[in-house]
């Protein structure tokens, strides 16, 4: 039976430009039948971080099998890696710049794409070259043995990445969504662990009196709320306004949540 897997794109490439369309149309060109998805072309530019957020968010919402297409590539034409990685069920290709981490597990198989096999290559869009070639290639069911070697090591990023201190923690903005709620990379779990009376968020040097809430609703007009967002990880939002706009916040920012 023909193996015909779900190919899940993730990059920075923006709605404006030709790239998302000429990654689809290269695999589209190997792979006629495949079924490609669009989780987001909106990742911040450049951003490892961001991108992990998204991968980590989505990945077990998708069928099994999934080969999720993940680039966000600043080393793009650089000696930076390809990879093609299993994990359980899930197919991941992408640059070696640290976004894996965000998924991977102890069951993790990991293989370096030989780049030689690709010599037309365009030295800036490995995502059209490379990696689209490679995914529809793992859709139609091939083994990664055909364009890649295992490999042992891959460049680790830890994500999520929070720093606990008495009674605050630290951590960078992973994402911030179209209404301006700012989502931290740290797990909602972390929440329930802590006993508060008083919250605030640091702000660069300022700090903004914050509660914790259930539902955006709950936020008081013109407050500050802290929740479990529905990622996984800890967002800091206004009611019906944006936070990041409000207070000029940017993914990879970092901010304070104190507590006592």
């Amino acid at each position: 039976m023909a193996i015909n897997r779900v190919i899940a794109l993730i990059t920075d490439f923006g709605a404006g430009d030709f790239f998302v369309g000429a990654v689809k149309g290269a695999i589209k060109s190997i792979h006629p039948a495949a079924e490609i998805i669009d989780v987001s072309h909106g990742v911040a530019p450049y951003s490892v971080l961001n991108a992990q957020f998204v991968l980590r968010s989505v990945h077990g919402y998708f069928p099994a099998g999934t080969v999720f297409m993940v680039v966000v590539d600043p080393g793009v034409g650089t000696g930076r890696r390809g990879l093609v990685a299993r994990d359980g069920s899930y197919w991941y290709v992408l640059p070696d710049n640290g976004i894996l981490s965000a998924v991977a597990s102890d069951e993790l198989e990991v293989f370096s794409i030989r780049m030689e096999q690709y010599p037309d290559a365009a030295a800036t869009f490995h995502g059209r070259d490379v990696f689209g070639p490679v995914a529809a290639n793992i859709a139609r069911g091939h083994a990664p043995a055909l364009f890649a070697d295992r490999v042992t090591s891959f460049v680790r990023l830890p994500f999520p990445n929070f720093d606990r201190h008495e009674q605050a923690i630290d951590a960078p903005v992973a994402h911030v969504d179209r209404f301006g709620n700012v989502a931290l990379a740290i797990p909602n779990a972390v929440l329930s662990e802590i006993d508060g009376a008083a919250w605030e968020i640091i702000l660069g040097d300022e700090g903004v009196p914050a509660e914790p809430v259930r539902t955006y609703a709950d936020i008081p007009e013109h407050g500050i709320g802290i929740l479990p967002g529905s990622s996984g990880f800890v967002e800091i939002a206004m009611r019906e306004e944006s936070l990041a706009e409000t207070f000029g916040v940017n993914i990879e920012d970092r901010i304070r949540i104190r507590y006592e």
